[in-house]
């Protein structure tokens, strides 16, 4: 505080400084404790920039991939052995997306991905954290699928069908659209041998209901369409049976299923890929 000796007491013209803060007399002090305001700061000089910021381009950019059996280890413990370069979009510039193949080489589980990149003068992350990316769930084993309702080949009069399956042991229901005449076929072997028992030879867009495996099994309304082949001669356990193709399309797929005299499948293809029946069982 001012000393009421200092000769910064009433230093300021009351002309200059209005109003005089309360109990500070005719004129102003010069100092913090009268002048509220904040006295401007002048500096003199060219004016220009006082810093800068630049980048040298992204030169490369390296994935490693981290199969994690443990989830509760944190992703800064878990960094890359080994790591991959990825294919840059736009290398040189302040940023690039990048490209790369990974295979979980460790089985089903948990993996961890982690990215670094370098710039072209070399400076690199060396944070763990910061490499971490993303995880994800390796899973390889095909889902167990029991169908529940309808039965495989049912036939339904009702404007709609409730579709109940089991998939890993969890219950899924959906209920679809069915109209008169709609066929119905659960995504297997089996299920298309029921199928191409009921489905005209020679039919083309046969409403038809079947699930969608890549959905979750979901129903899929789809537009049906069987051509019928000449008769074959497939041989079963060592003996000939009598066989007569018939080619399902819809969407888009298709496929190839030999029935026996039953309606019954003996064979079925899907592009190049084949199966015959090893065993011939019936019960008279």
């Amino acid at each position: 505080r001012l000393n009421l000796a200092s000769p910064a007491i009433d230093a300021i013209p009351a002309s200059q400084y209005q109003p005089i803060p309360n109990g500070g007399g005719t004129m102003a002090d010069m100092g913090y404790d009268e002048l509220l305001a904040m006295p401007a700061t002048l500096l003199l000089g060219k004016e220009g920039n006082s810093c800068g910021l630049g980048a040298s381009g992204v030169a490369s950019v390296e994935v490693g991939l981290v199969y994690v059996p443990d989830a509760t280890v944190a992703a800064d413990e878990t960094p890359p052995a080994s790591w991959q370069n990825a294919t840059l979009a736009t290398a040189g510039e302040a940023g690039s997306y990048w490209t790369t193949d990974v295979t979980p080489a460790s089985g089903d589980g948990l993996y961890r991905l982690y990215s670094r990149p370098a710039d072209a003068v070399g400076n690199q992350t060396a944070q763990v954290s910061d490499w971490y990316r993303a995880a994800f769930i390796a899973d390889g084993t095909s889902p167990a699928v029991t169908l529940v309702a309808p039965t495989g080949g049912s036939a339904s009069t009702a404007p709609a069908v409730t579709l109940a399956a089991d998939v890993n042991g969890a219950r899924h229901e959906a209920t679809a659209p069915f109209p008169a005449g709609t066929l119905f076929w659960f995504p297997a072997t089996a299920g298309l041998g029921l199928l191409a028992g009921l489905a005209p030879a020679g039919a083309a867009n046969q409403p038809a209901l079947t699930l969608d495996k890549a959905a979750d099994f979901a129903p899929l309304p789809v537009q049906l369409s069987a051509r019928p082949g000449p008769p074959e001669t497939l041989m079963v356990m060592g003996r000939a049976r009598p066989a007569h193709p018939l080619t399902l399309t819809w969407t888009a797929q298709q496929r190839t299923i030999w029935l026996d005299e039953h309606h019954w499948p003996l064979k079925m293809a899907r592009g190049p890929l084949t199966a015959t029946a090893t065993r011939y069982v019936r019960f008279a």
